[in-house]
């Protein structure tokens, strides 16, 4: 962990941060230290045909812990992927549920890893009018009622987690801010937390700039900082950049909360490549799970 640093502009914040930052990652340090061995459990394919995405078929890739107790009910990971290819062997950022079994997260931290394919890329939104289009419907009304209904799943927020990075990154905090009643952590890595209006590119999946600030998380913060000031550590950031294409940034957001006095967790590091297999997931889920990191 000697490459991390936390990155602080204030002089009264940086005390505060060092001693949550500091105090999560000796938490941190702890459980990957305690890493069981690699799981060899195999991924487990189901297809479904959803009509929030025009009824093509997608795949949902499940990853079970080693043994199964009668009774228990288990959390569940969802990985969320940037693009569909990422269970193949070609997949441009690498493939995160063969990470999440090489390093053994069903096993170690006990929990059922998903992760649910798209037809195209994803932002995890609905398009305002293309209705093969509503991907965020698609993730929280056929896929998770998916895992619930076929496998052991502790089915509340505590229960359900979301860790992503660059596209699905965002898609995984506005995916729990929009749905608190729904999941109750998100982890992202090198993702565009400050964007406040909508970016060109994005137009074919996000359609509009009134669409876009449904989504937008600085104003998602603002409607939902009363629950997430009074409750849990449910956001962790990782970020290796400050600025990204003149506006791809984490301050602001960090910013919000911070002066909200909502609980995160920020680490901010030396430049990993970016894909899934670079090294960061395996601290990400670490954060994820760790129970002491400070309320």
């Amino acid at each position: 962990m000697a490459e991390n640093m936390v990155h602080l502009k204030k002089g009264n914040r940086m005390k505060k941060r060092l001693i949550l930052i500091g105090a999560a990652l000796l938490s941190l340090a702890a459980i990957l230290n305690s890493a069981e061995e690699a799981s060899t459990q195999k991924i487990i394919n189901h297809t479904i045909n959803s009509p929030y995405l025009g009824g093509v078929e997608t795949t949902i890739q499940i990853l079970l812990p080693a043994r199964i107790e009668p009774d228990k009910r288990y959390r569940v990971l969802y990985i969320l992927p940037v693009r569909d290819g990422e269970i193949s062997g070609k997949a441009a950022w690498g493939q995160p549920m063969r990470i999440a079994q090489e390093q053994g997260f069903a096993d170690k931290y006990h929990v059922i890893c998903v992760m649910a394919t798209f037809p195209r890329g994803s932002l995890y939104v609905n398009h305002p009018t293309k209705q093969d289009f509503q991907d965020e419907s698609y993730f929280v009304k056929d896929v998770v009622p998916f895992v619930d209904e076929h496998y052991p799943t502790l089915a509340e927020p505590r229960g359900r987690l979301l860790v992503g990075f660059c596209a699905s990154g965002n898609g995984a905090m506005w995916t729990m801010l929009r749905h608190l009643d729904m999941f109750g952590k998100a982890a992202a890595w090198d993702t565009w937390a400050d964007l406040d209006h909508l970016h060109p590119p994005d137009t074919h999946l996000m359609g509009t700039e009134e669409n876009f600030q449904k989504y937008c998380l600085l104003n998602l913060v603002d409607q939902h900082a009363k629950e997430l000031k009074n409750g849990p550590t449910r956001i962790v950031m990782m970020s290796y950049r400050n600025n990204r294409d003149g506006f791809f940034s984490v301050n602001r957001f960090q910013e919000k909360l911070f002066d909200y006095g909502i609980p995160y967790v920020f680490e901010f590091h030396t430049k990993e490549k970016h894909r899934w297999d670079s090294g960061w997931l395996p601290r990400n889920v670490a954060y994820l799970f760790s129970e002491d990191i400070p309320k």
